[in-house]
């Protein structure tokens, strides 16, 4: 059984639509758990018209945030295999018949697929299940992103016992950010499915969309704990994408936050107080911290580079076979 957890926090125009993607499903052995996470608005309401069908469960609970829906999810799940589903998004009919399918055939934890931001025929398209094309991806590759692994919570199939020991974190924003490597580290193997199942719904004022300082400090932190994580089990490659990833999301939000209040120099300020704990940082990022002009610069000539590069190698190649 595939148990299906929806937190839904004030989110009656959306709600119906998710719910109804869920019971269009050509797989049959799932529960599909809606956790009214203390709405305002109609959502609880709406979600209780489905209380009557044997594969929907509703609770209401107190308002307590993201990650304590999806705890009190997985606490009453009764699957042996975990999905987590927003509320304000949609779901392919097939998709978890595909990913239940190649999580048996391949034996894995973790099963991910593909997503989309934008198609109004999304649903109605039919898939052929023979022509589905994965990819099993390494622990490593999934930490640098590889695949369709990505750090959301709701684009995969989970075993459920990866989460005997890991909850969401109470009170914090970008939760999924904070277990993913934790999950990451307890699997044996990682498929990616590169066919788009998940359909996300970009909603104005959603966490994933809405840069304020809150929320680059939780993003900051999730990722400088993966980093601790993997130095305090000296797992030395993990460790090192993992600076990685914390010197280019400082860098990328230095940019961003060109156009806002936000002091810019904190995020120099975070990779230099990497080098001041003893982490190694690389040499390209110090330079970033010492002078950003330099680096964007640097950062310039080296895509230019590799472009000509490129240039080259086709010329040749073109230049051989003919």
């Amino acid at each position: 059984m595939i148990s299906i957890i929806v937190p839904v926090y004030n989110i009656e125009n959306y709600i119906d639509d998710c719910i109804q993607s869920l019971l269009r499903q050509t797989y049959d052995d799932v529960e599909i758990i809606l956790v009214d996470d203390g709405s305002t608005d109609k959502s609880g309401v709406i979600c209780d018209q489905y209380r009557s069908m044997d594969i929907v469960r509703v609770f209401h609970k107190t308002n307590g945030g993201l990650s304590d829906a999806r705890n009190y999810g997985i606490e009453r799940a009764k699957g042996e295999i975990l999905a987590f589903v927003d509320g304000d998004d949609l779901v392919h009919p097939q998709m978890y018949q595909i990913m239940e399918n190649i999580m048996i055939k391949e034996d894995a934890d973790i099963v991910s697929c593909s997503f989309l931001r934008d198609d109004k025929d999304f649903c109605a398209r039919k898939i052929d299940t023979n022509v589905i094309k994965y990819d099993i991806t390494s622990q490593m590759g999934a930490l640098r992103g590889e695949g369709t692994v990505s750090v959301y919570a709701w684009n995969k199939l989970y075993r459920r016992e990866l989460f005997d020991d890991i909850k969401y974190p109470l009170g914090k924003l970008h939760e999924d950010e904070y277990v993913f490597h934790r999950l990451i580290h307890k699997c044996r193997k990682i498929v990616s499915i590169y066919e788009p199942l998940y359909f996300y719904r970009k909603r104005a004022g959603s966490i994933i969309d809405t840069l304020n300082q809150a929320n680059v400090d939780c993003a900051l932190e999730a990722l400088k704990d993966r980093i601790y994580f993997f130095i305090g089990l000296q797992l030395q490659e993990a460790e090192k994408i993992s600076i990685e990833r914390f010197c280019f999301y400082n860098i990328t939000m230095y940019k961003k936050y060109s156009r806002n209040e936000c002091d810019k120099a904190l995020f120099r300020t975070n990779i230099e107080e990497l080098r001041k704990e003893g982490i190694r940082v690389p040499l390209r990022y110090s330079i970033f911290v010492v002078c950003p002009k330099v680096y964007f610069i640097t950062e310039k000539m080296d895509v230019f580079f590799r472009m000509m590069k490129s240039s080259i190698y086709r010329r040749l190649v073109n230049a051989r076979s003919k």
